[in-house]
C-alpha cells in the first residue's frame, strides 16, 4: 500500500526526522506512528481537567504575592462573601 503525502510541512518533517536518525523516511514514519500510538489517549474529561488546572495555575501566578485564596479570606463567620 502506498501513501502520498501532499503536505510539504509533513514531508519536510519526515525527511528531517529520517536524516537525524539515519533511517529511511518510511522508518521515520513508522517510528513516529508507533510513538503516537503508544501514548495513551486522554479522555475529553481529563483534557478539560488539565485545561482548568492550567488556567487556575496561570491565574494564581498573575496574583500579587500577598494575595491569599484561603476560604477564611473570602467568607465571614456567617458564611457570607466578604
Amino acid at each position: 500500500m502506498a501513501l502520498n503525502v501532499k503536505n510539504e510541512r509533513t514531508v519536510s518533517a519526515v525527511r528531517l526526522l529520517a536524516q537525524r536518525r539515519g533511517i529511511t523516511c518510511t522508518a521515520a514514519i513508522h517510528e513516529a506512528v508507533d510513538a503516537a500510538l503508544s501514548t495513551p489517549d486522554k479522555s475529553a474529561e481529563q483534557a478539560m481537567i488539565d485545561d482548568v488546572r492550567r488556567i487556575a495555575d496561570d491565574f494564581r501566578a498573575s496574583l500579587p504575592p500577598s494575595t491569599t485564596l484561603d476560604e477564611d479570606a473570602l467568607y465571614d463567620e456567617n458564611g457570607l462573601f466578604r
